[in-house]
C-alpha cells in the first residue's frame, strides 16, 4: 500500500494537464481575454464567453491596475439560454465563501468569483472599469467538475 501511495504522490507532481484529465475523467477547460493585458476605458467592459456544458462551476480571477478603490472593478457571470445566442439579463450569484469580490491591495482591484453552472452551457463574463481613468484589466477562467 505504502510503495502504491509514493507512486501515486511522485507521478501526481510530473502530471500533465492531459494526463490529469485522463486520470479522474474530468476535463479542466479554460480562457483568458484575448490580450495578456486589455486596456480599458473609464465606464467600459470588457467581455469573455465561456462554454461551461457539463462542468459543475466555472471561478474567474480578474484584476484592474492602478486601481484607487476596491469597487473600481466590477465581475459579473451572465448565464446563456439554452439557443446559445440569447444572453439572459440576470447575472448568476457568486458561490458564498469561495474565493472574494474585488478588493484592493497594492493598488490593484482583484477578484476571485466561483458561479454554480450546472443544467448551464454558456456563460458570458463582464468585466468593468469603473474607475476614472483608462486602466488595465487582467482576467481568466476555468471550470471545474466533481
Amino acid at each position: 500500500m505504502l510503495a502504491f501511495l509514493i507512486f501515486l504522490v511522485t507521478r501526481w507532481v510530473f502530471t500533465t494537464i492531459d494526463q490529469y484529465n485522463a486520470l479522474v475523467g474530468q476535463t479542466i477547460t479554460r480562457g483568458k481575454i484575448p490580450a495578456a493585458q486589455q486596456s480599458v476605458a473609464t465606464g467600459a467592459t470588457v467581455t469573455m464567453d465561456a462554454p461551461v456544458g457539463g462542468a459543475d462551476w466555472v471561478t474567474i480571477e480578474a484584476s484592474l491596475a492602478g486601481a484607487a478603490a476596491a469597487g473600481d472593478l466590477a465581475v459579473q457571470c451572465f448565464p446563456y439560454a439554452a439557443d446559445g445566442i440569447t444572453l439572459l439579463t440576470s447575472p448568476l450569484p457568486a458561490v458564498p465563501n469561495v474565493g472574494y469580490p474585488p478588493t484592493l491591495a497594492s493598488g490593484s482591484s482583484a477578484a476571485v468569483q466561483q458561479y454554480n453552472v450546472q443544467g448551464i452551457d454558456k456563460v458570458q463574463f463582464q468585466i468593468k472599469n469603473n474607475n476614472a481613468a483608462t486602466k488595465t484589466i487582467t482576467a481568466s477562467w476555468r471550470t471545474e467538475s466533481w
